[in-house]
């Protein structure tokens, strides 16, 4: 469907944003109104642009666009429609939805591995309010499911792109825990932190051989010198017995030879 000037197009795109109620694809517009992708684009911006000072705005979701009523009439617009404040995201969906975020497509496994606890309640409910979906399939045995975010994401966080995520950087600087796991590829750094764990725990294993092996060479001392004792007593009993010995032996052979020369004194005496 044609239109012949570009104020009929404003206007048929405006009457198509305020129909459908959800972000419409540039590529569909284009296609209604007979027109390439960019001019699309392009005529979202003037109707963005013509919204200043009226109480509905153009947001840009990605490769869509939707209009939408501006913030500041939240309450009267839920007043109006009985709309109930939906409940919060827990901190256990925002971390593992920041994960996604910022370092999709991502497995369930590697989820869980950066936050230690199993994550299945959380993957399943930011995949029922339609958070994260599925994106794909890692290519290893099993086929895990990957994981990615929803255009409704960027338009529940108020951004038109991923790009516009705040930087990891900024969460280091108000102190933010274990953002390295989280944001951006690996770096060098994390991967020499990482190397620097395991060689601490090889230095704690050195440690506690050497102190096994200084518990070990004191037990072995001591049971050295224990045996030495044992030695130096036995020898000491083999010293003192030896004298005694000596001396019986002495005196047995005085005795010996006592009797020797009244034996034959008394042998001479018969003779005799």
């Amino acid at each position: 469907m044609a239109y012949d000037t570009r104020e009929e197009m404003l206007r048929a795109l405006e009457a198509i944003l305020f129909a459908s109620g959800y972000p419409v694809k540039f590529d569909v517009i284009a296609d209604v109104l007979g027109i390439d992708g960019e001019t699309a684009r392009e005529l979202a911006r003037e109707l963005s642009d013509s919204c200043e000072g009226r109480g509905t705005e153009l947001c840009f979701v990605g490769d869509a666009c939707q209009l939408c009523s501006r913030a500041e009439y939240e309450e009267a617009v839920r007043a109006a429609l009985g709309i109930r404040r939906g409940t919060k995201l827990s901190p256990a969906l925002m971390e593992v939805l920041s994960i996604v975020a910022y370092r999709q497509p991502v497995t369930k496994a590697y989820i869980e591995q950066v936050r230690g606890v199993d994550c299945s309640y959380s993957i399943t409910a930011l995949l029922d309010r339609s958070m994260i979906e599925n994106v794909g399939h890692l290519d290893l045995p099993g086929r895990p499911a990957l994981y990615g975010t929803t255009s409704d994401f960027l338009r529940v966080f108020g951004i038109s792109s991923l790009d516009e995520l705040p930087p990891i950087e900024l969460f280091d600087a108000v102190g933010g825990q274990n953002v390295g796991a989280v944001g951006g590829s690996q770096t060098a750094e994390e991967a020499s932190a990482e190397t620097g764990d395991a060689d601490g725990s090889t230095d704690n294993a050195a440690v506690s051989a050497e102190n096994g092996n200084a518990d070990g060479g004191v037990d072995n001392a001591a049971v050295s010198a224990e045996n030495d004792n044992e030695d130096n007593n036995m020898a000491d009993k083999a010293a003192s017995t030896e004298p005694g010995d000596a001396d019986s032996g002495t005196k047995d052979e005085a005795a010996h030879a006592e009797l020797d020369p009244g034996d034959g004194a008394a042998d001479d005496g018969a003779e005799d």
